[in-house]
């Protein structure tokens, strides 16, 4: 592929170049031709540059910290009563015998953990599942039902699909109060068509070379758990 992207980045340098000339000679403003000819060669960085301006905004100003308004109530252990990640949390079904599983929620719940699960040979397709954590054995769900649940709010997308916010809250399911929110920033390719589409600026299974990582994950779900101290 690096081949075949060298001598298409030649190809368009060059046109760059001569449509540089034909505007100088045109206009005969140097300074102008100068900046149209760096305003194209930039052109396929364009959104690039914009989501890691919208990046660097957010971390300078910490505008993702996620907001805690209350806290999940616990036992004498310090365990809260049951807690639902079906939106947040996928694991394999494969890993569903394993006992570090239910060791590892029984540290801070006390009856049970929803999950969703996938299974590789049923083409993922996703199902719920609940953890009863009293004897380490799980069964399908088609209702969730613990009292501490995370939700994934619906994704807004921000400047034409510049980039992508996701929101998670937990909801306290018996005093219908929401416990905190927390959000994260995904920058996608959605604008990168002549960078990847006529630039060919692709890796050989078809992934973009240029991107801006993203900020935060599972719509900061992780800083949100751990702003509600959750976990022991």
């Amino acid at each position: 592929m690096g081949m075949i992207i060298f001598p298409i980045l030649l190809l368009y340098v060059f046109v760059s170049y001569v449509i540089y000339k034909i505007i100088l000679i045109g206009t005969e403003k140097k300074f102008l031709s100068i900046i149209i000819f760096i305003l194209i060669l930039l052109l396929p960085f364009w959104d690039l540059m914009l989501q890691k301006s919208v990046k660097t905004f957010y971390e300078i100003f910490s505008l993702l910290e996620p907001k805690v308004y209350s806290y999940p109530e616990k036992d004498k252990d310090g365990k809260i009563e049951s807690l639902g990640l079906c939106d947040v949390t996928n694991i394999l079904k494969t890993n569903l015998d394993e006992e570090k599983i239910y060791i590892h929620y029984s540290k801070f719940v006390k009856n049970f953990v929803e999950l969703s699960v996938y299974d590789p040979k049923s083409f993922n397709k996703k199902k719920k599942i609940i953890l009863l954590l009293n004897n380490n054995t799980y069964k399908y769900i088609d209702k969730e039902e613990a009292r501490y649940v995370f939700n994934v709010l619906p994704k807004e997308k921000k400047f034409f699909g510049l980039y992508k916010i996701y929101k998670v809250e937990m909801i306290d399911v018996k005093t219908k109060k929401i416990l905190g929110k927390s959000t994260s920033i995904s920058f996608g390719n959605d604008l990168a068509y002549i960078r990847e589409k006529l630039l060919l600026m692709v890796t050989g299974n078809g992934a973009s070379l240029f991107y801006v990582d993203s900020i935060g994950g599972y719509g900061g779900f992780v800083d949100l758990e751990k702003k509600l101290r959750i976990e022991n």
